[in-house]
């Protein structure tokens, strides 16, 4: 075999010099060995060649095959016959060519029987696979299911039948081996239209068509043609399958495409095959590519080097025992390594193919990949395992049972619920829902509930706890159905409502008390819903005394006529003018009411308006007559004060008299028209209380008023040791300046004298107070502080009417006026009072830059 080697890969190598194309891995693919294969004859090493291939080598290299078989220690089948015919002559013919000695090498006379023998013994060898491939190959087609397999000659005799046709046919291989296919086994004279193995002679590629018996049956058929070195088709496979069963079973055939799409796409199978060489491993060309490997890699791999390294002490073993007959099938999961490095989980099974002496041969198997599986059962496990953790750990009680209510499995929470001490521990007591329930009703009610729905929200129910006490509990259950709309298992959240129901009987108790109190009031008590502004509860002596029941009706339906300011108890009005809402209303029945709104909670409700109407029709006659006696009186005394005012003018025009009785008459007409200045500020007052007060503008120098109100508390200053200091803008203000606004001189006077007067009382002996002006950003801003502080009791109540404390002879009056008046002038009035910072009243008027020393 060395000789072989040497002369093999000097011939290729000097080829390869004169014209290219003799690379180990080209001679080796024209020869049909693998290139490995003929590296190692080159090098050597046992490598032996068939007959058949160093003569494809010799023609190759274009040398004699003879000579190569001689190198390679064979006689071709020509000599050998030459020899067995005359045995005398061949050697003696040998001996020549020995005496001339040539320098390559001879075969010694004495080694020709050796070699005849071993030539034999190939021979033999080579009979023996060929019997048993074909012995293989026929029982694999023989055990096809439903398919009928000919074999053919290129003129359609047929060489082989499988048992399949025989059967169907009623006849033996022996009657229609070597006769036409079509007369054989169809009766017919001329070959079959749709024959496959024609069109496969006909084009030399596997060719397919599809016919219907006169049986009904159905059939695809398939030519598979095999050539010579030439490409000339010698043989061809006939394969005709029965499809009729699939066809007919329209169902079975959708989930078998299913089933066969999903292995072949999904699956990606692929074969393998492991030779004498147990470690040696022959991949399929689909699995050298989801490898990674490519046409020039080498299909034979390392097994050791390709399964996983903590793997393959395990699927080396598995595969031992199989060899050994151990185990009938080797199966087994583990990683392969891709070109890239990375690894990839298979699924490979396989079977030991053994030779007639039980020897191993080799072992074939398929593979699939099921590296996406792995994948999804790791996630699989990841997610029943949240799945547990979140069952076990849910805040809530969760439970599944079966379609009868049999407990499947419940969570700790809902074991802790019922009063037992674990899940098991309740399963062992308790073993339906319906056991739980402490009405005999609630089951049958859930199960129709869910037979009409699918999904219970919020079903209340009682249950009996371990200890025998009931607790309330709401779930939401949904049932589990089949492809056929049965209920298969339940599922269910339990929360623990309890305290909710002790709450809500709570409250449904102090709503009865509510109306019961509010039945019992001697005025009228209705409650409106301002979504939809309708009166929802009015207590008996509201309907009673408006003579008809008002409930479902809206407020203004209960006035006695068309009146400017109704009731406005909508949403909108009260984030307009806040939650609390008074009017004085004429009713149905014709009297006067002060109904009083407020914003309050109702049972089963956000929040309502609770109004109470009070009857104040004595009170508003009373009030009537008090308005006419004021109008009356100020009628009365604006007379005298004419005469008061003016007569101190006609005095002091007619006589001259000394300076103190002028300074005197001068004071006497300074009261009256301060008095005056009341009398009608008292007026205006009241139209403004009314909403009938119309503002009468005119341009009021505000520092020189100021300045009058200033002198005019002087006395009363320097009475109580108080000192007040007007400031502008951070500055003292100076003789002469000027600081105009639109305004009535009346209200303005009566506004600043008021809050003054109240910081001048409300100052410490020695103390001062601080008026300041601000006017900037169109608005005047009017600040009057002094260091005391206005009493807790009042300081909400500051600008209400009536509200003093603490201050002999106040009538409560000055602020509330106060804040009239600034509104009156489309400004408004505030306070903030407390003992660090004393007390601070800010009055913000409306104000235009005129430019007279301002």
């Amino acid at each position: 075999m060395d000789y072989l080697g040497r002369y093999v890969k000097a011939r290729r190598l000097a080829l390869q010099a004169e014209q290219g194309g003799f690379s180990i891995r080209k001679l080796a693919a024209r020869v049909g060995v693998h290139h490995s294969y003929l590296s190692k004859l080159e090098r050597g090493e046992s490598a032996p060649l068939t007959e058949k291939r160093i003569q494809d080598l010799a023609r190759e290299l274009e040398e004699d095959p003879e000579l190569l078989l001689a190198l390679a220690g064979k006689l071709s089948e020509r000599l050998t016959m030459l020899a067995a015919k005359n045995p005398p002559k061949f050697l003696n013919c040998i001996k020549k060519i020995a005496a001339k000695g040539e320098s390559w090498p001879v075969f010694d006379v004495q080694s020709l029987p050796a070699l005849l023998h071993r030539e034999m013994k190939e021979r033999n060898n080579l009979e023996r696979k060929l019997k048993f491939y074909e012995q293989e190959r026929e029982a694999i087609l023989d055990n096809l299911r439903n398919t009928v397999v000919e074999y053919l000659d290129s003129n359609l005799n047929l060489i082989w039948v499988s048992d399949a046709a025989l059967k169907r046919l009623g006849c033996t291989r022996d009657e229609v081996v070597g006769g036409k296919c079509h007369k054989a086994l169809k009766r017919c004279d001329v070959p079959c239209s749709h024959c496959a193995a024609i069109k496969s002679i006909e084009t030399g590629k596997i060719w397919e068509e599809s016919y219907e018996s006169e049986d009904g049956h159905h059939w695809v058929l398939r030519g598979v043609p095999l050539t010579d070195e030439t490409g000339k088709v010698k043989r061809v496979f006939h394969f005709s399958f029965d499809v009729t069963a699939l066809e007919n079973a329209e169902e079975a055939l959708a989930e078998s495409e299913r089933r066969w799409r999903l292995a072949l796409e999904g699956a990606k199978l692929g074969v393998w095959e492991v030779g004498e060489d147990v470690e040696r491993l022959y991949l399929s060309p689909q699995w050298l590519a989801m490898l990674g490997y490519g046409p020039e890699d080498d299909a034979s791999l390392n097994l050791r080097d390709m399964v996983h390294p903590d793997e393959f002490p395990r699927v080396f073993a598995e595969f031992q025992r199989h060899l050994h007959g151990e185990i009938p099938v080797f199966d087994s999961e583990h990683r392969l390594m891709s070109k890239n490095g990375t690894w990839k989980w298979v699924h490979a099974r396989g079977m030991v193919i053994r030779d007639e002496q039980a020897r191993v041969q080799r072992v074939l198997g398929v593979m699939f990949d099921v590296d996406e599986q792995k994948f999804a059962e790791l996630e699989l496990k990841a997610s029943e395992a949240r799945y547990r953790d979140l069952f076990e750990q849910a805040p809530i009680g969760i439970y599944t049972a079966l379609a009868d209510g049999v407990f499947v499995a419940v969570n700790t929470r809902l074991a802790e619920l019922f009063g037992y001490v674990s899940p098991k521990d309740m399963q062992a007591r308790v073993r339906t829902v319906e056991e739980s329930f402490e009405n005999p009703e609630d089951w049958p009610r859930l199960l129709r509930l869910l037979d009409r729905r699918g999904v219970v929200m919020d079903f209340e129910r009682q249950v009996r706890r371990a200890d025998g006490s009931l607790l309330w509990t709401s779930s939401t259950v949904r049932a589990e159905r089949d492809e056929s709309s049965r209920t298969t298992s339940l599922i269910a959240f339990v929360q623990d409502v309890q305290a909710a129901k002790e709450a809500e009987e709570a409250m449904n108790q102090a709503r009865r008390q509510l109306l019961g109190v509010m039945e019992q009031l001697q005025a009228g008590v209705f409650v409106v819903d301002p979504s939809t502004n309708k009166i929802i509860y009015a207590n008996t002596f509201l309907n009673e005394a408006l003579g008809f029941d008002v409930v479902d009706r809206t407020p203004d339906d209960m006035l006695f006529d068309n009146q400017e300011n109704p009731f406005c108890l909508d949403e909108a009005s009260f984030c307009r003018y806040g939650d609390a809402l008074s009017r004085e209303l004429r009713l149905g029945n014709g009297r006067w009411h002060l109904c009083q709104g407020k914003v309050a909670p109702w049972p089963g409700m956000a929040k309502v308006v609770l109004v109470v109407a009070t009857d104040i029709t004595e009170i508003k006659q009373a009030q009537e007559v008090r308005e006419d006696v004021e109008r009356i009186m100020r009628h009365d005394l604006k007379s005298p004060l004419s005469g008061v005012i003016n007569i101190p003018d006609l005095i002091l025009e007619s006589v001259e008299l000394p300076e103190e009785e002028t300074r005197l008459l001068e004071a006497v007409k300074s009261a009256g028209r301060k008095m005056l200045r009341l009398i009608n500020a008292s007026l205006a007052l009241r139209q403004m209380e009314m909403g009938q007060f119309v503002l009468k503008k005119e341009q009021v120098d505000v520092l020189q008023l100021m300045q009058e109100i200033l002198d005019e508390n002087s006395a009363t200053c320097l009475d109580l040791g108080v000192s007040i200091r007007l400031r502008r803008q951070g500055r003292a203000v100076e003789r002469g300046e000027s600081l105009h606004i639109a305004g009535d001189v009346d209200l303005l006077n009566s506004l600043f004298s008021n809050l003054i007067k109240n910081a001048i009382e409300a100052t410490p002996y020695g103390q001062s107070v601080r008026v300041e002006l601000d006017a900037r950003d169109e608005k005047l801003q009017v600040s009057f502080w002094n260091p005391g502080r206005v009493p807790p009791e009042v300081e909400q109540r500051f600008f209400e009417k009536y509200a003093t404390a603490g201050k002999v002879g106040g009538t409560g009056l000055g602020t509330y006026s106060a804040r009239l008046m600034a509104r009156a002038h489309g400004g408004d009035i505030s306070m903030s009072s407390s003992n660090e910072a004393g007390t601070t009243v800010t009055v913000v008027l409306p104000y235009t830059h005129r430019g007279n020393n301002e």
